[in-house]
């Protein structure tokens, strides 16, 4: 029963809620008492630092809540600030504290199972963590200064703050608010009132050098003194603050149940790089990146405060990552951390790159991509080396958040294209391809790590992999657009691949390879061929060759004839016997030259999987010539075409592809090429410009078709082509 979303007939996480707000209140008596004994039984966790005060209180409380939680969710994986070794001497019986008649208990009257997001109403207990902070604000406690005492007890969902209770033993009798992320936070407070400057929650003496910049940045007009974590959110919640720094001594416990009710209330709490806390276990509990909050009153953006930090703090931020080289440029220590979040350290990087001498490492803004689906960063090694990093946690990607709003069934796609990527580069297969195939290289993994969520809620998923480096002082180039030579080199390491790996179709990547084909784009683009073409033609001054209703015409034969899709009842796809496994995304920013010894790189296998070779053909000519290439136009566009395809398929052929006919791959060739319009058509040129394909010249991230207009007038021309020999 413990594992299920639902507990007495409601969502489990309703019920965690409400044993956690009984068991704060109860907590909160057991404070009270405590105090009012005058018996606190003061000790030092670190001797010499006063902010590690440990008292019967705080052992007391947290044996409340902690044997509440797991009577009533005897599973349920809870991390405390108290060692449970620390017991009280005395008997519990005589302290343990019950409701009475007198006690007022809050409870969550306001959220209903229909007021939760739709993704809380499937939460298991197993997704779950809880972490407890019995009294945050010991010291306070101790000097009797008691409003800034608190209970905090929050709730996580697969690394996420989403529920936190707090309670304030010393407000109100025993008052408990509480905060669901998406709902509110109950008791609602009253919205603030309008502001005139910054005020900063802060402690009365701030001695860190990096606090201290970074409070000279927030330049406060205001100072409202504040101990304790939890007090300092509750200052941004009743609108007497609106932004504060948690000294660096802060941990998990400390901020679970601070930031889903500051979110809850509007606010945002993250890391100084502006990165999410991940609250989970196996995660180190200290926020060693710092902890920076603003309320929805802050009269700046979060973002705006984050980059600023970013800017003139870097290097401090670098110290406080470690490992990084000092005397390095600007850092992108967002990106320079694993999977959990956290920041590379020395010796992790030495393990998963199976090395003991190095000693220092940098990642630079320089050599940093921000991707729309992913973060990517050349890092360099000291002595010597480097990797390759991507990381695409969706959650940290305005994209990917975005995306996950308006077109939800590409997100759960993107989880897969990356569960591919991360199984294909990780096989025995991939390594004894690229480590057999010469002068073709693949950019094997040093670690791969997921947690891949397919399931209602996907944006929690999240990838990591340090790869092998196709680095320049390694040899390696990358080009926007390739010459003849390097379209030939291309073409025939696609054929050394669709030759070795044609027996893996069944077993690796996609049961239909690449992202353009109709089942993988949403609903109603061929709707938009027509209207999208006479765009285009008027746009770009094509001659009236109709692609739209033409393309839309043959468009569900065309993903029949080259993806096995659209298939009606009891029919057999007639190219099944030529399939093979394709690389799915074959353009130029995923392949490296190297002309030390003439080799190529090959890199991005998230769109891997059954397939024509034909669909890598098409795909790699039009996403990668350079306009050299094409500049002759007209009937010698088509020209050119078919000599690539026939050095294509004399390679593959050499290599041992046996039983597809040149007649049946033409066919292939020109049902893929149109296959292909149709997405330009519908989806890629939906509002592509003169304009805008100018700005794009020679950047790396465009295909060819969307930044040559050299390049995206041929493509049409063969479509037009193609076409007319089918009949259409």
């Amino acid at each position: 029963m413990q594992d299920n979303t639902q507990l007495s007939g409601k969502p489990l996480i309703l019920s965690l809620l409400s044993s956690s707000i009984e068991l704060a209140y109860l907590a909160g008596k057991v404070i009270r008492e405590v105090q009012q004994s005058g018996t606190l039984n003061i000790t030092l966790k670190d001797a010499g630092d006063t902010r590690s005060y440990l008292t019967t209180a705080d052992i007391r409380a947290q044996k409340v809540i902690v044997d509440g939680m797991r009577a009533a969710f005897p599973s349920i994986k809870l991390v405390g600030e108290e060692d449970e070794e620390d017991e009280d001497e005395t008997d519990s019986s005589t302290w343990y504290p019950s409701l009475t008649a007198l006690d007022i208990l809050p409870t969550p009257v306001s959220v209903t199972p229909d007021s939760l997001p739709a993704s809380f109403n499937h939460i298991t207990l197993a997704e779950l963590v809880v972490f407890v902070d019995p009294i945050d604000g010991t010291r306070e406690y101790v000097e009797n200064r008691l409003e800034a005492v608190q209970s905090l007890i929050g709730i996580s969902w697969r690394g996420r703050a989403i529920v936190g209770v707090i309670g304030l033993p010393f407000h109100e009798g025993n008052k408990v608010i509480h905060g669901i992320t998406g709902v509110g936070v109950f008791p609602p407070f009253p919205p603030p009132s309008p502001t005139i400057g910054v005020t900063i929650a802060a402690s009365k003496v701030i001695t860190h050098p990096l606090l201290i910049s970074i409070t000279s940045l927030i330049a406060p007009t205001n100072k409202i003194v504040s101990g304790g974590c939890g007090n300092k959110i509750l200052q941004l919640l009743n609108g007497s603050a609106n932004v504060c720094l948690f000294n660096l001594e802060s941990s998990l416990w400390d901020t679970c149940a601070t930031e889903a009710v500051l979110v809850a209330a509007g606010g945002k709490m993250t890391t100084f790089l502006g990165t999410p806390i991940e609250h989970n276990v196996g995660v180190p509990t200290p926020n060693r990146l710092g902890v920076v909050a603003t309320a929805l009153s802050y009269t700046k953006s979060h973002e705006e405060l984050i980059k600023s930090i970013n800017l003139n703090c870097n290097m401090e931020l670098a110290a406080l990552v470690g490992g990084i080289i000092s005397s390095s440029p600007s850092q992108a220590l967002d990106v320079a951390r694993n999977l959990q979040g956290q920041p590379f350290t020395i010796s992790e990087i030495n393990s998963f790159m199976n090395r003991s001498d190095i000693t220092s490492f940098s990642c630079p803004n320089t050599s940093t991509i921000r991707y729309k689906q992913s973060v990517a960063a050349r890092i360099k090694l000291q002595p010597s080396g480097s990797f390759f990093y991507k990381r695409a946690v969706l959650r940290e990607l305005p994209y990917a958040i975005e995306k996950s709003r308006t077109f939800p069934f590409k997100i759960n796609r993107d989880v897969r294209s990356n569960i591919v990527e991360h199984e294909f580069l990780s096989s025995e297969r991939a390594r004894e391809f690229s480590d057999n195939t010469p002068r073709i290289q693949f950019a094997l993994p040093y670690r791969c790590e997921s947690r891949a969520y397919v399931d209602r809620n996907p944006i929690d998923s999240r990838f990591s992999m340090a790869l092998f480096d196709f680095s320049p002082e390694r040899g390696w180039r990358q080009h926007p657009h390739f010459p003849l030579s390097e379209m030939e080199t291309t073409l025939k390491c696609l054929a050394a691949f669709h030759n070795f790996f044609r027996t893996d179709k069944n077993n690796m990547g996609w049961a239909v390879a690449c992202y353009w084909h109709l089942g993988q784009q949403p609903e109603g683009q061929l709707e938009k061929l027509e209207a999208n073409w006479t765009r285009v033609e008027n746009e770009f001054g094509f001659p009236d060759w109709n692609l739209g209703l033409r393309v839309r015409n043959v468009a569900v034969e065309a993903s029949e004839f080259v993806h096995g899709l659209e298939l009606g009842d009891n029919k057999l796809w007639e190219n099944e016997k030529h399939t093979t496994l394709i690389h799915g995304d074959p353009k130029a920013p995923n392949f490296f030259f190297n002309h030390k010894d003439e080799s190529i790189g090959v890199i991005d296998f998230q769109w891997t999987g059954r397939g024509l070779g034909a669909v890598d053909v098409v795909y790699v000519i039009a996403a990668s010539a350079d306009r050299s290439i094409f500049e002759g136009g007209g009937a010698e566009a088509v020209t050119t075409v078919q000599s690539l395809v026939d050095y294509y398929y004399d390679c593959l052929c050499k290599g041992g592809f046996e039983g597809l006919t040149k007649e049946v791959f033409m066919q292939q060739i020109k049902y893929a090429w149109i296959d292909l319009t149709r997405v330009i058509l519908g989806d890629h040129w939906s509002s592509l410009t003169c304009e805008i394909v100018e700005s794009r010249k020679d950047k790396m991230s465009f295909n060819a078709y969307n930044k040559c207009a050299v390049v995206g007038r041929a493509v049409m021309e063969v479509a037009n082509v193609y076409l007319n020999d089918l009949g259409i």
